[in-house]
């Protein structure tokens, strides 16, 4: 259901405390939009004004061009999954699912009916007659989103719902849920400190901090092409370098601690800071690097190695392959990717 949701100046405070400043956006049409950032950064506080769990102290919320800022959550028709599924403990799992449609006094035919085949959209029917107590962490979150979907749901809002779960769990759920959604094309608001979770899920991200969006874009954009520095190491590690580009003999150039490198397209002068991911710094086999440091420590992490190196007045930190990891101490000539460079502003 390709919904829009529009939120527009939206400003929460609790006390002294601004919790949310001037949140605007439009959520892309049955698309997944992943709302993520470290915690107090407003997340959570803008899913709840969304929801109508929270009433924004002034801004606007529209669902298709109409304003629903003052209208009540259960009357939004937006289905909610958060991190604590708040299940009954006394019911199976088809009642749970069901609970919703039994207070709005659906018939029980029809809403036994439109349980099971939410149940069936998830892959846990066969669990329908199993009492909460007795499924796993991974078949509750199925239940909770089970239980959000019966309604048919115009949006559909989660919070942190596999934080919960383990590791490995946790990314078997994260690729069901992502093809389901994707399958349903439900418009989809989901709040996550998990990185890997927002990039794997969403269709774009938004990037917030102190209250306020640092950066919104696909995954790709805010990854390749961080806004802020804050953004460039929350997301991801990044080398962050103090940098100046100037003319020399007409040309460009990005003069950094360890030398000068070509300045990338549209690289406006004066003083700035570089963004470089250590993906993007290479070991060169041959030697012929374009700068040349020792290795100071290295860290195993399974496909890759995660290198720190002294380099040009710089500590870099630097991926390598682990078919080939220097020990400390190691000398290595290191050349850059100069077209993954991002260049950000020296005010930011």
């Amino acid at each position: 259901m390709n919904i829009l949701v529009e939120a527009d100046g939206l400003h929460k405070r609790y006390g002294k405390v601004v919790a949310v400043q001037n949140f605007s956006h439009r959520f892309a049409p049955g698309k997944i939009t992943a709302i993520l950032g470290p915690s107090g950064s407003g997340k959570s506080t803008t899913l709840a004004m969304i929801s109508g769990l929270a009433e924004p102290d002034r801004g606007c919320i529209r669902l298709d061009g109409t304003d629903i800022t003052r209208l009540p959550a259960e009357r939004r028709d937006f289905g909610l999954v958060f991190q604590n599924y708040s299940l009954f403990p006394h019911l199976n799992v088809l009642e749970n699912v069901e609970f919703g449609l039994r207070v709005r006094g659906v018939r029980k035919a029809e809403r036994r009916s439109r349980a099971f085949a939410s149940l069936e959209r998830v892959h846990i029917s066969h669990l329908a007659g199993r009492r909460i107590h007795q499924i796993s962490g991974g078949e509750q979150q199925r239940v909770a989103l089970a239980r959000a979907l019966v309604f048919n749901p115009r949006v559909l809002l989660l919070d942190e719902p596999l934080s919960a779960l383990d590791a490995k769990l946790r990314e078997i759920l994260r690729n069901e849920l992502g093809r389901l959604l994707r399958e349903l094309s439900i418009t989809a608001i989901y709040v996550t400190h998990d990185q890997v979770e927002a990039m794997s899920l969403a269709y774009e991200m938004i990037i917030m901090h102190g209250g306020r969006i640092e950066q919104s874009g696909t995954p790709l954009e805010v990854y390749t092409r961080p806004a802020t520095p804050f953004v460039a190491t929350f997301l991801g590690s990044a080398n962050l370098l103090e940098g100046e580009c100037l003319v020399v003999n007409g040309e460009t150039r990005l003069r950094l601690p360890f030398g000068e490198l070509p300045a990338p397209m549209g690289a406006q002068t004066g003083p700035c800071r570089v963004m470089v991911r250590p993906e993007d710094i290479v070991i060169a086999a041959d030697g012929d690097g374009q700068l040349h440091g020792e290795v100071t420590s290295s860290v195993f992490l399974g496909s890759q190695a995660r290198l720190t190196v002294s380099a040009g007045g710089c500590s870099l930190a630097v991926d390598a392959s682990n078919e080939a990891i220097p020990t400390p101490g190691a000398a290595v000539s290191l050349r850059v990717r100069e077209a993954k460079l991002c260049i950000m502003p020296k005010g930011e």
